[in-house]
């Protein structure tokens, strides 16, 4: 079974992307991958919708089936299906990482950890 996880890269403007991807969602992953990303997309984390374009691409060029694995979320809401929830604020350099309960209503938070990163 797959470990699903939505990204939501956010600024100090309160506009926010979300991503959702498929598998390898846990934070022991996702963690480094998304400060590996931020390294490789250096210059362009100021930008949020290249940010996020970029993870996407970024992404899919590191899998096996380019086809599968991600998605761009239309409603600004986590969804309550995801095992995990990351928010990345591109300004504040901080990394929050969600675990949810499954279930249909609003996405329950289990425990929060905020990570940080640097774009130096």
């Amino acid at each position: 079974m797959s470990t699903s996880s939505q990204i939501q890269f956010k600024n100090k403007k309160g506009e926010s992307i979300l991503i959702y991807k498929h598998s390898d969602g846990d934070p022991e992953r996702m963690v480094p991958e998304i400060r590996e990303f931020l390294e490789w997309n250096k210059g362009r984390n100021n930008d949020l919708e290249y940010t996020a374009a970029n993870y996407i691409f970024w992404g899919k060029t590191r899998d096996m089936d380019p086809k599968l694995g991600y998605g761009i979320c239309t409603d600004k809401q986590l969804n309550p299906t995801v095992d995990y929830a990351y928010k990345v604020n591109i300004e504040t350099k901080e990394i929050e990482t969600f675990m949810t309960e499954q279930g249909s209503g609003p996405i329950n938070i289990i425990w929060t950890k905020v990570k940080e990163w640097s774009d130096k």
